[in-house]
């Protein structure tokens, strides 16, 4: 994957898992452990990243969304920037998922560091 990323290929990376050590982001206003390898990819590689997401419209029809690049801020330290682009990334999950409330499934707990979390 590293090698793609240098020779500037695309990579589709996952990344709305709860990773125990990832950093506590914001997700639906509660810590939630995110994984932090696209962010290090983007900052390290000054790679672009694409949000993009699959959207089912009935049983055997789907529309693949690609949005506008998100850039990892360069004028800030690795931390902050990286912590930036994470933000950015679950507030694209959280649009997501309020416009299709019903087409989100996952089968782990993202809030594990919240006494209780509810989607609003």
């Amino acid at each position: 994957m590293i090698k793609a990323i240098q020779q500037r290929r695309p990579v589709i990376i996952l990344n709305d898992q709860h990773l125990s050590k990832g950093k506590k982001i914001d997700f639906f206003g509660h810590a939630a452990a995110t994984a932090t390898a696209i962010a290090e990819f983007s900052y390290k590689y000054e790679a672009v990243i694409y949000p993009m997401r699959l959207i089912r419209k009935d049983k055997y029809y789907h529309v693949v969304e690609v949005e506008e690049a998100l850039h990892t801020p360069a004028d800030k330290e690795k931390n902050a920037a990286i912590n930036h682009i994470l933000s950015l990334l679950n507030q694209r999950y959280e649009a997501w998922i309020r416009e299709y409330p019903d087409q989100w499934f996952w089968l782990h707990n993202r809030w594990k560091f919240a006494k209780k979390a509810y989607v609003t």
